[in-house]
Formats: structure tokens, C-alpha cells, sequence
């Protein structure tokens, strides 16, 4: 995008994207709030199709521990380093890192700081480590590894599910771990809480976030 060089014009066209900017958002936040009384009503219910279950105490306990810190042994921490952190509380509950197969967008692993797209435990690829590897990855496994479902009602989100952030529709460039459900006294969804890596968040909830595209990947096992 080239913006005008005249200072006023500058300012002009500065107004118009704030002022399109916060539409779009009021239209994402309108069509979330459609989301959550959908849930909330009970006219919906979603069911779980993975034939090994998932812990979810165990994910959102790991991202509590380790979402403002750097990653353990033996993982690495990398500059952007959400995805990377979300796939270590996957296995953090339970779910088995996939090394069958070849290639990027077949395998799901990290066994050391080598990049490795040979069938076997070692080194990592960038489905671990990417967020569009990782979605792209989802597309084509169809044999060991997470099955999670993408653009799943948000409000079906629970601890350990994945929250797929961005500014534009479809694309992203952030993800987060749901570690809770805030409900009322009724047990109706209000809001979710969620941590991540690389701005470092710890309950964060999700009603004060300013990403446009929010979208729920609901891990259901293995």
C-alpha cells in the first residue's frame, strides 16, 4: 500500500483505514456474539470423532507454566514462537508427535534443533514451528498425529483448543492456547482465556483482543 505524501492527505487516508478497520471489527465481533448465543442457547452441540482422547488439563497446565518463559529441553525457542509453543502442549496432552511420512506437510515433530524431513524421530519441520505449515499440515495428514477441527463455533472452545488469530480473512499470524472457560452463574459462556508465546500472555481473555479473523480449531484427540 503507497500512502499520499501530502500531509493532509496522509491524514485523510490514515482516518479511512482506522475508520474501515474498526467496521470490519464490529462486523467479526457482531457475527461472535451470533457464535456464543448459538452455544449458550443449547441449539447446538458439538461431538468428538478422534478415537484417542485428549488431555486438556494437561495442555492448558503446560501453557500456564511455560507461556512467559522460554520453551524446555528440548525444545528451541524461535523469534516467533507461538506455534511452536502451541504444538508443545499438544503433546503435553498427549497427543504423539507424527514422524511418518516425509515432507513438511506430512510429519508434525520436534526432536532437535536440526531441520529434518526424513521419516524417523529427529530434528523438526515447519508444521511444528509455522502456522501456515501447520494448517496446510492438517489439510493433508490422514494417518498418525493431532485431528483438529478449524472454524469450529468459538464458543465450543475449551482448554486446549487453539485460537487462530489475524488482521485479514484467512490469513494469520498468530495462535494461542485456550487454558479456560469464563461461564456465569447459569453456566453460559462468557469469554475465553489464553496464553501465548512471543507476546508472552497468561489469561489473556479473549473479548480484549483486536484481531479481525478469530478463528477456533477445536483439538479433539489423536
Amino acid at each position: 500500500y503507497k500512502f499520499a505524501t501530502d500531509t493532509a492527505d496522509y491524514k485523510t487516508e490514515l482516518d479511512g483505514l482506522a475508520s474501515k478497520y474498526l467496521a470490519d471489527f464490529e462486523k467479526a465481533n457482531n457475527a461472535r456474539e451470533a457464535e456464543r448465543e448459538v452455544v449458550n442457547s443449547g441449539e447446538a452441540v458439538y461431538t468428538v470423532s478422534a478415537d484417542n482422547p485428549y488431555d486438556r488439563e494437561a495442555a492448558a497446565a503446560y501453557a500456564m507454566k511455560y507461556s512467559l518463559t522460554s520453551s524446555p529441553s528440548p525444545y528451541k525457542t524461535f523469534s516467533n514462537n507461538c506455534i511452536n509453543f502451541v504444538s508443545q502442549c499438544l503433546v503435553a496432552g498427549g497427543i504423539p508427535m507424527d514422524n511418518s511420512g516425509s515432507g513438511h506437510y506430512q510429519q508434525w515433530k520436534f526432536f532437535n534443533n536440526s531441520v529434518s524431513t526424513g521419516d524417523g524421530t529427529k530434528g523438526y519441520v515447519y508444521s511444528w514451528t509455522s502456522i501456515s505449515y501447520f494448517l496446510n499440515y492438517l489439510k493433508n495428514n490422514r494417518a498418525d498425529g493431532p485431528v483438529i477441527k478449524t472454524g469450529v463455533n468459538m464458543y465450543f472452545g475449551d482448554k486446549g483448543d487453539i485460537l487462530m488469530l489475524g488482521y485479514a480473512a484467512g490469513k494469520y499470524s498468530h495462535v494461542t492456547l485456550v487454558t479456560d472457560v469464563i461461564r456465569d452463574a447459569d453456566g453460559n459462556v462468557i469469554d475465553l482465556l489464553c496464553n501465548g508465546s512471543t507476546n508472552n500472555i497468561s489469561n489473556y481473555p479473549l473479548s480484549a483482543m483486536s484481531y479481525i479473523n478469530q478463528v477456533m480449531a477445536k483439538v479433539e484427540g489423536y
